[in-house]
C-alpha cells in the first residue's frame, strides 16, 4: 500500500503546535517515514517531514522496518532524533517558534533555540518551488553585529531546508544580588 503524499498538511500542522511543546503537553508531530519505497513520498517531502518534526522538539515516531531501511535513510532518522534531543534538551518551554505563523506567506519557518544556537528550518508547503531570502535580524538570529545577514534558500515543491545557526542568538543573562 501507497501512503498518501501529505507532507505539506502535516508541516502546517507541526509548525502551528510547535510553541505547545511543554507548555501544554509533549508534541507528537506526527510519524515520521524515512523510507523512500513503497511511499507516495518523494525524497525531498521525506527530508521536509524530518526537518519540521526535528526542529519542533518533540517526540520522533517512526515505524519504518528499520533492516530494510538505505544507509541514508538510517542516517536521516538517526539526525531526527538527534536533533530533536538536542533542542528537546534545552529545557525550556515552548522553545520552538514559528515566526510569522499567522501571515500567508512562504516558506512556513519553525526556529528553534538552544543556547547561543539556532535551529531553522524553513518548510514550503506549496506546488511549486521556491526561493526565499530571510533577514535573519527580522527572526531575531543575526550573527554578531552583522544586523544585515540574509539568509538565500531555494526550496523545491513540498520540500523543506534545516539549518544549524551557531552563536547566532544573543543572550541575555542577568544577575541579581539583593
Amino acid at each position: 500500500p501507497r501512503a498518501p503524499a501529505r507532507p505539506p498538511r502535516v508541516s502546517r500542522s507541526i509548525l502551528s503546535r510547535a510553541f505547545m511543546h511543554r507548555r501544554l503537553w509533549l508534541n507528537d508531530p506526527d510519524c515520521l517515514m524515512a523510507r523512500r519505497r513503497d511511499t507516495a513520498l518523494a525524497g525531498h517531502e521525506v527530508q521536509s517531514l524530518a526537518a519540521a518534526i526535528a526542529t519542533s522538539g518533540g517526540m520522533v515516531v517512526f515505524s519504518d522496518d528499520v533492516p530494510a531501511l538505505s544507509p541514508a535513510e538510517r542516517a536521516s532518522v538517526r539526525e531526527c532524533i538527534e536533533i530533536a534531543r538536542e533542542i528537546d534538551g534545552a529545557d525550556v518551554r515552548g522553545v520552538a517558534r514559528a515566526p510569522g505563523l499567522l501571515e500567508a506567506g512562504e516558506p512556513r519557518l519553525l526556529v528553534a533555540a538552544r543556547g547561543s544556537d539556532a535551529w531553522l528550518a524553513a518548510v514550503n508547503c506549496g506546488d511549486t518551488p521556491l526561493v526565499s531570502e530571510l533577514a535573519l535580524a527580522r527572526l531575531g538570529l543575526a550573527r554578531g553585529s552583522d544586523t544585515d545577514t540574509m539568509l538565500r534558500l531555494e526550496l523545491p515543491a513540498h520540500g523543506a531546508v534545516l539549518r544549524h545557526l551557531p552563536g547566532s542568538r544573543r543572550l541575555a543573562v542577568f544577575c541579581d544580588f539583593d
